[in-house]
């Protein structure tokens, strides 16, 4: 490049600074407080976006996750809170396959107490936090990664098996690691 006009040169792309943190969490204990407050990636540009409290959500915008318009071939964002039906969604997602091209997932998980603020009694089995557990580590399968939780503070209830208040909905915010180039990463 030497003799080379100063405008003709091209000067190298600087690199991305990494925003997203990798967690290396342990095996986590099943239950359901633990496993929904542990954080899979540390989005250094985490937002909360629309309304402040229930129906709000959590963006990353850390690159390369900004969001971008028109999204025609990437889906920046999907965002659902169907009170309940989430696990039938869910399911019918993972059948299709339609995840692949969705750069973040934001959604409220419920669980059977949630029922209560209609006055009807159910309570979530065991079994029935297997299925959950089970059905959101396919998320996890997929690659899609966990930046963030929000404890809906308005579905509080005390569990009569461990005595503790908890809470009957949390929302999950996720990022899908395969849109991630390992250059915006810090492991």
């Amino acid at each position: 490049m030497i003799g080379m006009p100063e405008k003709t040169r091209k000067v190298p792309p600087k690199p991305p600074v990494p925003e997203i943190f990798i967690q290396n969490n342990p095996p986590i204990v099943l239950s359901d407080q633990i496993y929904l407050e542990a954080k899979d990636v540390i989005c250094k540009d985490d937002q909360r976006v629309g309304y402040q409290h229930d129906g709000g959500y959590n963006v990353c915008l850390s690159p390369p996750m900004k969001l971008k318009k028109p999204c025609v071939r990437k889906i920046d964002y999907v965002k659902f809170d169907i009170e309940y039906n989430e696990w039938a969604v869910l399911q019918a997602i993972f059948e299709e396959g339609s995840l692949e091209s969705v750069k973040q997932l934001g959604f409220e998980i419920h669980i059977n107490e949630y029922f209560r603020i209609h006055k009807l009694n159910f309570r979530t089995t065991k079994e029935d936090f297997i299925f959950m557990y089970k059905t959101l580590e396919i998320l996890k399968k997929l690659n899609f990664r966990k930046f963030n939780y929000r404890l809906n503070p308005f579905g509080e209830y005390k569990s009569k098996v461990t005595g503790k208040t908890r809470s009957h909905s949390y929302e999950l915010f996720y990022i899908n690691m395969n849109l991630v180039p390992s250059n915006y990463t810090v492991k």
